[in-house]
């Protein structure tokens, strides 16, 4: 990647001024789709790379998510704050507001345009055309729980899903529980691959069969969550616990029991995943999987920081997780006597 393109070889190719082509650099929105296409093209054939003059003034890293939907994402979001603030640091949100892979790629003009020191994807990985053109302006990036397979060239944090599977259901069947239900989150997710593999992994090494009957899959909301839990828990053979795929479904299950009369844990064990702030004040308190979501905020920060600094970072880092043990479950033998 060169720095010493020059900026009015680029104009004069592109049959336009080098005001034009400076906007596009900067990300500023007043240039026509088509123009700004083939100036990014003559660029990019160019190894453009933008100087990193003036990069002290920049204070602000831009999160980039698709919405606002769970605890989860607030949870990230406070904790890339509180890193950020200790730093000197401001935080931008930006929100793509889809999670197909058409998705209008528009907001990477204006996260160009404010030059942050970096950028944190959460929940989704940048597209190849955005992550060139972060590259280009020299702007670090880091993605956070990717939904699919991170790639090769992307600096990616992520909890230890699969054994967190296998934690939540070692614990349901040290309690003597063999019929297990299990809602797991979408199934084009690589973190609710990985935990439902823990989980079988879990029932292998116990010797008891994965009963297909007992697992359902939705989305990470409690009103899945509360769905698949009504189908499990209206079965002639329900099961005796529950292993949802993160907090907010186990939340939904809760609500599925109260709806039905099942005791929870007198009639029903559960275990959640995340372990978000509101998972304690739970009635009962949730037993649940815990993956350090502030810590995983917070070391996205620092790596962006060493990135800018210009410092190599380690591109993999996996948070292991841990199972933290409430009032939601209890011996099998309590449940049904």
């Amino acid at each position: 990647m060169r720095k010493d393109v020059k900026l009015a070889d680029i104009a004069k190719e592109a049959g336009v001024s080098i005001a034009t082509v400076s906007k596009v650099i900067n990300g500023r929105p007043d240039v026509a789709k088509a123009t700004r296409s083939r100036v990014e093209k003559l660029l990019d054939s160019a190894g453009y790379q933008k100087s990193l003059i003036n990069t002290s003034k920049r204070n602000s890293i831009e999160v980039i998510l698709e919405r606002i939907d769970s605890v989860w994402s607030l949870e990230i979001l406070q904790g890339v704050s509180e890193m950020a603030q200790e730093n000197g640091l401001s935080v931008t949100l930006t929100m793509t507001g889809s999670d197909n892979e058409d998705r209008n790629q528009s907001w990477i003009y204006g996260t160009l345009e404010r030059r942050p020191i970096g950028v944190i994807f959460v929940l989704l990985e940048g597209k190849e055309k955005e992550k060139h053109l972060l590259t280009s302006r020299n702007i670090p990036f880091v993605t956070v729980d990717s939904r699919g397979e991170a790639a090769g060239d992307s600096v990616t944090l992520r909890a230890d899903n699969w054994t967190g599977g296998l934690l939540g259901t070692r614990h349901l069947i040290s309690l003597g529980h063999t019929h297990i239900g299990i809602i797991t989150g979408p199934k084009n997710m690589t973190c609710s691959r990985a935990r439902y593999d823990g989980h079988c992994s879990a029932m292998s090494e116990a010797g008891i069969p994965v009963d297909p009957a007992l697992k359902r899959s939705g989305k990470f909301t409690e009103d899945d969550g509360r769905t698949q839990a009504l189908s499990l828990l209206t079965t002639d053979h329900r099961p005796t616990a529950i292993f949802a795929g993160d907090d907010l479904q186990a939340m939904g299950v809760y609500e599925a029991a109260r709806q039905l009369g099942i005791s929870i844990p007198g009639d029903l064990s559960v275990v959640g995943f995340d372990n978000i702030r509101t998972s304690e004040y739970l009635g009962p308190a949730l037993t649940t999987v815990e993956q350090p979501i502030s810590e995983m905020a917070r070391h996205a920060v620092e790596l962006i920081l060493q990135m800018r600094d210009g410092r190599k970072v380690q591109k993999e880092t996996v948070f292991p997780t841990r199972l933290i043990v409430r009032n939601s479950t209890e011996l099998l033998h309590q449940t049904r006597g």
